[in-house]
Parts: structure tokens; sequence; C-alpha cells
């Protein structure tokens, strides 16, 4: 069963949208494909994506985030909440989105994402024109994951 998160969490940083595409691969363990998605939000503390799978409520995962123009962003993680996308018209339902807290993050690398996401390629206002830039691109995210499925060879989830 998804759950989404309730009114009364509390946020302990500010989320930030990325002002330009930033992906991510998403480890589940051995012998499992890589997910791929998009970052709809941020913080220092957990992140809100679209994947072209859905993830498991309270599962392990390591992150590998790619932002423009920067050298990948690792860290571990655990999905908090999921929710699986509505279908789409074309019979096709597969994805969703997910929030993943942040847990396994080196101060270097705290201190590293901190900066990134005070600076200019990121926005504290989170409004409805991001979510029709990603409308946009979710054709292309399943195509990509489609692709990156065929090449990694859905029988070899390692990562490498």
């Amino acid at each position: 069963m998804a759950t989404a998160p309730t009114p009364s969490e509390k946020r302990i940083c500010a989320r930030v949208r990325p002002r330009s595409l930033v992906s991510l691969a998403i480890y589940q363990g051995y012998n499992i494909p890589p997910a791929y998605g998009i970052v709809t939000d941020i913080s220092q503390n957990g992140a809100r994506i679209e994947s072209d799978r859905i993830l498991a409520k309270g599962q392990n995962v390591q992150l590998r985030i790619q932002f423009a123009e920067e050298s990948p962003f690792e860290a571990g993680g655990r999905v908090r909440w999921t929710r699986p996308r509505a279908s789409n018209g074309d019979g096709r339902t597969g994805g969703g989105f997910s929030g993943i807290a942040l847990e396994s993050v080196s101060p270097h690398d705290t201190q590293r994402l901190k900066c990134l996401l005070g600076s200019q390629d990121f926005d504290l206002n989170l409004d409805r024109q991001f979510d029709d830039f990603l409308e946009a691109l979710r054709p292309q995210l399943r195509k990509l994951g489609d692709a990156l499925a065929m090449r990694c060879g859905r029988g070899n989830g390692r990562r490498g």
C-alpha cells in the first residue's frame, strides 16, 4: 500500500527545486537492476523523486545523484513514502514518486550538498511551473529507464 507524507511532518531543512534536470540512479541491492529517475525537490535531509519503478516504503537504497556540471553525489537513504504514478492513457503505469531520507552522507558531502542547494541552480519557489516541466519529461524518463535497463541487462543489478 502506497503512502504519502502527512501534513504534520516537520522538515528540518527547506526543500528546493532544481532549475535544470537532476537525474539519479537508485541501487536497491545485488541482482536488482538500478532504477532511474529525476529529483523533483531536495533538501539536505532528503529528496522527492520520480522514478521508473515503484520503491518500497522502508527500503534501504544507495543513490547516485547527478547534478548539472558536478561530479556525482552518492548517498545512502531510506524510502519514507511512495505514490505510484497514475495511468497515463497508454496502458502503462510503471514508476511513481518517492520520498527518500538521506542517511549515509559524509560530513564533506553534507557540506558540498549544502553549497549546491544554496546555489542559483536551485529555487525555493515550489510552484506548478516545475511540475509542468516534469510532465513534459515523463515520456523521456520512461524511455531512458527502458533503454538503460536493456543496456544493463535486467538480470544484472550489480553496481559497477
